[in-house]
């Protein structure tokens, strides 16, 4: 499913984000879920009506019991496939200009959002296995946070992409910030505007301070002084 198809797509962007980005699980995992259940409804109503058209089963009310199970079987497992399909559709994790999304929903009506920021990025693992791995390039990607989370994309496409907009992202946040001609400008002009005051008013200078001159001085002061009252 592509990220414009999701209707929250704008309430999540911030201003000036723009969408790098979306981390697209491979169709044939999306068939996953509905293969399994499918499989699980199956199974035992094949088994069931095998024993029932086989006359191992005669008595009535254990086979009207034994189809009362089954049917809320397939009611609970209706409901909790359903659930997980949808929760699996409507989440997602997109990368951005500013950040790493990750958004989903628990239940029906709980909404789970998650920043990871570039600067919280500390590894990322991709992980090939399985059949859509070797045949259709799909890969298992963990994220992992200096917080200690990980956040697991399950057979997505385009994993080197992924790898190296995280690495880019990761670069982005730890360089130092550029100084613009603007800044220059103005630093040059105020070392302009010093160096003229410090022309205009000179540098002073500064004698060094000799301690046995200022004393041999302060005695002579004080002999000038005693010959005087003895004259």
């Amino acid at each position: 499913m592509a990220y414009g198809n999701h209707k929250i797509k704008l309430s999540f962007l911030r201003k000036g984000e723009e969408i790098l980005h979306n981390c697209t699980s491979h169709w044939l995992f999306h068939l996953k879920a509905p293969l399994l259940y499918i499989i699980s409804l199956l199974l035992p109503f094949i088994a069931l009506f095998f024993l029932v058209s086989s006359g191992v089963l005669d008595n009535v009310q254990v086979v009207d019991q034994l189809w009362l199970a089954y049917g809320l079987y397939g009611l609970i497992l209706t409901v909790y496939f359903f659930v997980k399909c949808v929760n699996f559709e409507l989440g997602g994790v997109v990368i951005t200009t500013q950040r790493v999304l990750c958004f989903g929903y628990i239940g029906l009506f709980q909404v789970v959002e998650r920043d990871i920021l570039p600067n919280k990025l500390e590894d990322v693992q991709i992980l090939k296995r399985g059949f859509l791995s070797m045949f259709f390039d799909a890969a298992d990607v963990h994220i992992h946070t200096s917080t200690g989370e990980t956040e697991e994309l399950d057979s997505v496409i385009d994993s080197k992409r992924i790898q190296s907009l995280l690495a880019e992202l990761f670069r982005n946040a730890t360089r130092p910030p550029e100084k613009s001609e603007k800044s220059d400008k103005v630093e040059k002009k105020k070392e302009g505007e010093s160096g003229w005051i410090d022309e205009a008013l000179g540098v002073p200078e500064v004698d060094p301070f000799d301690l046995t001159e200022h004393r041999e001085e302060v005695m002579g002061d004080i002999g000038k002084l005693f010959r005087k009252k003895d004259s």
